[in-house]
């Protein structure tokens, strides 16, 4: 996952941490030094995977523009990108075409 000009790669979820830091000294030992450890606080399966730009998402159904208007019915079933993010609001595109900047609230990702 790209996230600014870094690129992202997780390689375990553990609900244990002394998993985690056996993982953390398994990588270490092959040579990989810029792995470390962050807790997401979430439990009992719920991802903690958030919307970022380059996320593919679909719109919720119902859901409006930014600013209110409506969207047309194919958006809803559509896969888009997300372009841009400030604060709630998002750019969505399909096919590198803008489609409407949506809420952040009503988009999931796929």
């Amino acid at each position: 996952m790209q996230i600014g000009k870094y690129y992202k790669v997780q390689v375990g979820a553990f609900s244990v941490k002394k998993n985690a830091e056996a993982m953390l000294e398994k990588l270490k030992k092959a040579g990989h030094d810029d792995v470390f450890i962050t807790y997401s606080g979430t439990s009992g399966g719920t991802s903690a995977r958030k919307i970022t730009v380059g996320s593919k998402v679909r719109v919720k159904a119902g859901a409006k523009t930014y600013s209110g208007g409506s969207l047309a019915s194919f958006v809803y079933f559509r896969d888009h990108i997300v372009k841009e993010l400030s604060g709630k609001r998002a750019v969505i595109t399909y096919g590198g075409t803008v489609v409407a900047a949506v809420n952040v609230d009503d988009l999931t990702l796929v």
